[in-house]
């Protein structure tokens, strides 16, 4: 059996492992918890990434012949450079979910994707291209990008796993070190990534070598992955110590009860406060949270939480009348006077300190 045969195989093979368990993550039942709502979207992305690289090695295995040389070697590299984006995405993301389960959004998510898709539609656009000057230009502007992708995903894993390590420290030894095996999975698929991209300037010995090795390691990791919501429970004080006990909030009563809670505890003069970090805090999601404000309050998030902050700073601004102007809005939450300045104008007509002599003068008159 000669060289490409084998390669043959073993791609069919890989298309197969990964078909498969990308179906049965899309089927995978997960509970509807608050604390697994990370884990649930992971899912999602793992499912559809390990279905996209079975189609691409399908593609890659029906199309390798039938063209021509220069273009065959191009569309090589396009498909390997592809899976490469996505097995990086896939496996930092969803290693990085199962630690810290706040930290695979949407929108991260959607964020990760665009480059990946803009790679591939651009490549194939050019593929047929001759000369192939823009084909390389394509091409390995998307390598550097790959590269510099490693190193980043290396930083956010190692930065998560820092922290995941420093709330383990205070449970039980037998339960920070559920987790370990994330390390090992995670510069295993690193090295992964790396035998990838070697693949991209190497002989065809070498893209059979990776094949070989990343079939039984997408095995391992997704057998681990779904192994994970059985020991979540025992693990979710390390990985989830922020989980809200309430039930996960989804109608307008519902929030509008949060909302107030929260406002009475004053959070809304914390600093650089998000409606992601407001709506993870109050148990709800993003969409949710929007709508209402859109919808019940006829206003947006921002407008909603600079009322609060002006409200408030009108009480100090005149409890405290020696205080200076920029030290109230610092209290408030903005850290940029200019800012403080703008706010209080568009919600009063004037500037806080002008506010503060009208409302002294009219004190002094009564």
């Amino acid at each position: 059996m000669d060289i490409e045969s084998f390669y043959l195989i073993l791609t069919l093979i890989s298309a197969c492992v990964t078909l498969s368990f990308g179906v049965c993550f899309f089927t995978l039942s997960i509970p509807k918890t608050y604390s697994l709502r990370g884990y649930s979207m992971a899912r999602i992305v793992m499912a559809f990434a390990y279905i996209t690289m079975g189609l691409l090695n399908i593609i890659d295995m029906y199309i390798r012949s039938g063209i021509d040389p220069v273009m065959n070697y191009n569309l090589t590299k396009i498909i390997t450079l592809a899976i490469s984006l996505f097995q990086a995405f896939l496996f930092t993301y969803t290693i990085i979910t199962l630690i810290n389960v706040q930290f695979c959004t949407r929108r991260k998510i959607i964020r990760e994707l665009i480059p990946i898709v803009l790679f591939c539609v651009l490549s194939f656009i050019v593929l047929s291209e001759k000369p192939t000057r823009l084909f390389n230009i394509v091409f390995y502007s998307f390598v550097v990008y790959y590269a510099f992708s490693l190193v980043r995903y290396t930083i956010l894993f190692v930065r998560n796993y820092k922290q995941y390590k420093k709330q383990g420290a205070n449970f039980p030894k037998q339960e920070s070190r559920m987790l370990r095996w994330v390390v090992i999975a995670f510069f295993l698929a690193l090295a992964i990534g790396i035998m990838a991209f070697l693949t991209l300037f190497t002989s065809q010995l070498w893209v059979l070598l990776f094949t070989l090795v990343h079939i039984p390691f997408y095995i391992y990791f997704g057998i681990q992955f779904i192994n994970y919501g059985l020991i979540f429970q025992k693990i979710r004080s390390i990985v989830a110590p922020n989980e809200e006990t309430e039930p996960y909030v989804r109608t307008f009563h519902q929030i509008e009860r949060a909302l107030v809670k929260w406002k009475n505890e004053k959070h809304f003069i914390k600093q650089g406060i998000k409606i992601d970090q407001l709506a993870a805090e109050i148990g709800t999601n993003r969409t949710y949270l929007s709508n209402y404000f859109n919808t019940y309050q006829k206003k947006t998030f921002r407008e909603w939480i600079n009322e609060l902050r002006i409200q408030d700073a009108k009480i100090l601004l005149m409890k405290y009348p020696d205080t200076p102007v920029n030290e109230i809005g610092f209290q408030m939450g903005y850290t940029d006077k200019s800012n403080f300045g703008r706010q209080f104008v568009k919600i009063t007509g004037l500037s806080p300190q002008a506010w503060r002599e009208q409302e002294n003068k009219s004190l002094k008159k009564s």
